[in-house]
């Protein structure tokens, strides 16, 4: 990777990740107390496909098991991969691919499962395409996410937030 384009793409992932951090989500999950890396996602039909639903309550009412469904769980409903198979944002992000994208996630030390904070719509994009084996060159793409680790005493913040939303002012 050229140095200008690796500087880019680390200052529009510290954007992404400042942005979290103060923001509500952030602020839930204790984001400015946990130390982040940033990943490259080597197998990101793989990878994407099987990080966790994060904690938002329109996407986990779009499911069954709260806080433990993987995108792929989400596709295998048959109601939801009709939905997400003609919906204009995630099809339009499908057919654009490959491209230069950032994820925001936490690694589960319970389960070692990563939770999606930032980035639903392209995981579920490209879940899609692996549904559909779409073939797409990931190699000419830089996917990569910054994580940091949710400690076991800590996944109640993952339900808690869920519980809370991620309105600043949820009903009472």
């Amino acid at each position: 990777m050229d140095g200008e384009k690796e500087k880019l793409i680390i200052q529009d992932g510290l954007k992404l990740l400042q942005k979290l951090r103060v923001g509500l989500t952030g602020s839930q999950i204790r984001a400015d107390k946990l130390n982040w890396g940033e990943y490259k996602l080597t197998n990101p039909l793989v990878e994407i496909s099987s990080m966790l639903v994060g904690p938002y309550t329109r996407w986990q009412s779009m499911l069954p098991n709260k806080n433990i469904s993987s995108f792929n769980d989400l596709l295998e409903i048959p109601e939801r991969y009709n939905q997400f198979r003609e919906h204009d944002t995630v099809v339009s992000i499908m057919n654009s691919m490959p491209f230069d994208t950032e994820f925001i996630g936490l690694l589960r030390k319970d389960n070692n499962k990563i939770v999606c904070l930032e980035g639903h719509h392209r995981a579920v994009a490209i879940t899609l395409a692996k549904k559909l084996n779409k073939k797409i060159d990931f190699n000419k793409a830089n996917i990569i996410i910054s994580l940091a680790h949710l400690s076991e005493k800590d996944n109640y913040l993952l339900d808690d937030t869920l519980k809370r939303g991620s309105s600043k002012n949820p009903k009472e």
